[in-house]
């Protein structure tokens, strides 16, 4: 687990999802005031949207700390489903009493069965009572990404509270944030 990095975007390069944004930052920031367990949203969205650098946008909103589940290790060799759940479970209990959201990218090594005839079942299909026990009992709000929610388990979607699709932003938002990315190197008739 690491900590997160700041955000390269702000709270109006998500002008195109305002409307959930309504809904998702007063209950992340009530969750976050009271302390309420089990809170987990699930964010999804083709490769490319902006989801990760939502969770960040959202962590800065809300004046609070962010915290990354690895889905590498030092070396940058992948870390195993199983090893990223379980740094989410210490992680719960190690950040539990601060003012946290903690971000599991990748959230389908976790919930998706892998497919084919010899495809292995999910960590969330093999150990179904705890994996409902996390998503109901964890300390810290979690933001749970994901660029698709095909083959998970009807289930496990259902305990999510809340569940939102990320979109690609429109063309007049992307060139925007690609024009104040590069500044100076590009201007905004080389991008039409």
């Amino acid at each position: 687990v690491t900590p997160g990095s700041p955000p390269q975007l702000s709270i109006t390069d998500y002008a195109h999802i305002s409307p959930s944004l309504s809904i998702l930052r007063p209950y992340l920031k009530h969750a976050l005031t009271t302390g309420r367990k089990g809170v987990n949203v699930l964010l999804y969205g083709e490769p490319g949207t902006g989801k990760s650098q939502l969770v960040k946008v959202l962590a800065q909103e809300l004046d609070c700390e962010l915290f990354e589940v690895a889905n590498e290790d030092a070396s940058g060799d992948p870390v195993k489903s199983e090893q990223r759940s379980r740094a989410f479970r210490v992680a719960q209990g190690f950040f539990g009493r601060r003012r946290a959201l903690i971000v599991f990218d990748e959230a389908e090594d976790v919930f998706r069965d892998q497919e084919g005839m010899f495809g292995r079942k999910s960590i969330a299909q093999t150990r179904k009572a705890w994996v409902n026990r996390i998503l109901g009992e964890n300390a810290i709000p979690t933001l749970w990404l994901s660029n698709s929610i095909a083959g998970v388990d009807p289930a496990f979607i259902r305990r999510f509270d809340m569940v939102f699709e990320i979109p690609v932003p429109p063309k007049a938002q992307r060139g925007r944030i690609v024009q104040d990315a590069c500044g100076d190197v590009i201007d905004a008739a080389s991008m039409a």
